[in-house]
Order: structure tokens, then C-alpha cells, then sequence
């Protein structure tokens, strides 16, 4: 009786720990209560806490930090945890190789070039709501004595594992389970966009979630959409506080992108996705294995 009950035991822990694939409605279901709390927990701590933190750990820095472990990563541990996934296999953990890196830093890089003059061209036919670009501007603004690290860290680092484990991970295994790659790239990147609560940005937001998503499943791999976004966010939080960048309407307002910035990104936009491309059947068959 007892070794009946060890075997069972322990073929239920290995079906478990084997799991690899969310259905459609669990990852829906998980999205729902991610947004759901990534808005309640936004609003009371942008709203009603101030918090009191020592110098160089501006405090909205830290709510932003504290957003997204609170309302995506800690929901999402405890779900593969409840759920017994195998975490690795679930979120796409396994090597990409060098090449689909390097690209993901291209793309990361060359989106901060492109997408501010996507940005420029829809100001001219829709008017961002006014003092929407001086708030958002005086947000990821360094005041004196703020640590660059700690924002990069809050801005940069955290958002991009936490929500690239979420859209890319769980959610676009779930998707392509079901659904045609192209759909599920458009579907997730649409979401990923509305996710940010950013309703004048989200046709941008939503395009970067869509090279997000296309990264993700060509190199059959969580690390590139990582950091794709990890040097998105950092390069663009960088170049809003270097001396240079602030007197670029570009940068701080919707002004045109420098003709010559632009193809640079362009250019870097497109050697990133063949670097991403050419290598994706190497990886689906080491993820395969």
C-alpha cells in the first residue's frame, strides 16, 4: 500500500513537473487577473502613496518596480507553481544561440530611432492629449542625486523580464497551440499594447509587441524578446537624460526624427530580424530535443 502510494505519488509529480503548455483559457484567465491588478495596484500607488525612500531610490521608480512584481511576476510564479509547469520548457528559457541576441540588441536598439517618428507622423493626425508628453518627459527625467542604475533597473530590467514571461512566455505558447503564428503575433501585440493603460500610444506600443512576439517565435526562445525590451527601455531612458537628447524635439516632444537617425534604424531594424531569421531552424530543433 505504501509503495502503491510512493508510485502514484511520484508519476503525479512527474506528470506535473512535465507540464509545458498552458491551455488558452488558463493564460487568458492569468492575463485577465495580471491587468486587472496591474490597474488597481498602478492607481493606489501613483495616486495615494508617497512614499519615503533614501536618496539616489526615487519613489517612482520604485512603484514602478513594485507594480510589476506585485500584478505580473508574483501572479505568474504562482501560477506555474499551482499549476506544476516545468518552468523552464513553459517560458522558453532554453539557449538561443548568439546570433538571435545579437539581433534582439539591433531591433531593441534601432526601435528607439524608428518609432519616434511613427509617433510624429500620428501627432499629425491625432493630437496627443495635452501635457501628456511633459508628464511622461518628467517622469523618466534623472533629478539631481537620482541613481541611473536604480532606474534602469526599475524601468528597464524588471518590466522586461516580468512582462516578456507573461506575453512571450505563457501566453504565445498558449496562442500558437491554437491559433496561425501570424494571428498570434498580431493578437498578443494588440493586447501587449492595451496592457500598458496608455491609450494614445497603444497603435505604437502595440507594433513594438508585435516585433516582440514575431522575436520570440522565430528564435523559439525567451531571451531575445528580454532583451530586445531590456535595451529598448534602457537606450531610450538613456537618451531622454543625456545632455545631447534634450534639446531634440524629437525626443521630448513628436518632432521629426533626423532623416539620417532614421534609416540608421531602419537599417539596424533589418539586420536585427535576419540575424533573428536565419536561425530559427537551429533553434526549433534544439528545442525540440
Amino acid at each position: 500500500m505504501g509503495e502503491s502510494w510512493k508510485k502514484k505519488g511520484g508519476e503525479d509529480f512527474q506528470q506535473r513537473a512535465l507540464r509545458e503548455i498552458a491551455t488558452l483559457r488558463e493564460a487568458v484567465l492569468l492575463l485577465g487577473v495580471v491587468m486587472l491588478l496591474f490597474l488597481l495596484i498602478s492607481y493606489f500607488l501613483f495616486k495615494w502613496l508617497s512614499l519615503s525612500l533614501p536618496l539616489g531610490i526615487n519613489s517612482r521608480f520604485a512603484a514602478v518596480m513594485v507594480v510589476e512584481l506585485s500584478s505580473v511576476g508574483l501572479p505568474l510564479a504562482v501560477f506555474l507553481r499551482l499549476k506544476g509547469f516545468n518552468i523552464g520548457r513553459a517560458l522558453g528559457l532554453n539557449y538561443s544561440g548568439t546570433a538571435p541576441l545579437a539581433g534582439a540588441v539591433l531591433m531593441g536598439a534601432a526601435t528607439v530611432l524608428v518609432i519616434p517618428q511613427f509617433e510624429a507622423w500620428q501627432a499629425r493626425v491625432i493630437q496627443a492629449p495635452e501635457g501628456y508628453l511633459n508628464a511622461l518627459a518628467e517622469f523618466i527625467s534623472l533629478k539631481q542625486g537620482e541613481s541611473v542604475v536604480w532606474a534602469l533597473v526599475c524601468l528597464a530590467l524588471v518590466p522586461a523580464l516580468c512582462e516578456e514571461a507573461l506575453f512571450r512566455g505563457i501566453l504565445l505558447k498558449a496562442c500558437l497551440d491554437r491559433w496561425s503564428k501570424p494571428l498570434t503575433i498580431v493578437g498578443i501585440g494588440m493586447v501587449f499594447g492595451l496592457f500598458h493603460l496608455d491609450l494614445w500610444r497603444w497603435p505604437l506600443l502595440s507594433v513594438v509587441g508585435m516585433l516582440l512576439t514575431w522575436t520570440a517565435a522565430e528564435a523559439a526562445s525567451l531571451w531575445p524578446p528580454i532583451v530586445f525590451h531590456l535595451v529598448n527601455n534602457s537606450v531610450s531612458l538613456l537618451l531622454a537624460n543625456c545632455s545631447w537628447s534634450a534639446e531634440q524635439d524629437w525626443v521630448a516632444t513628436t518632432g521629426d526624427v533626423p532623416p539620417g537617425l532614421f534609416a540608421l534604424g531602419a537599417g539596424l531594424l533589418v539586420l536585427g530580424a535576419g540575424l533573428i531569421g536565419r536561425n530559427r531552424g537551429r533553434n526549433r530543433l534544439n528545442n525540440e530535443r
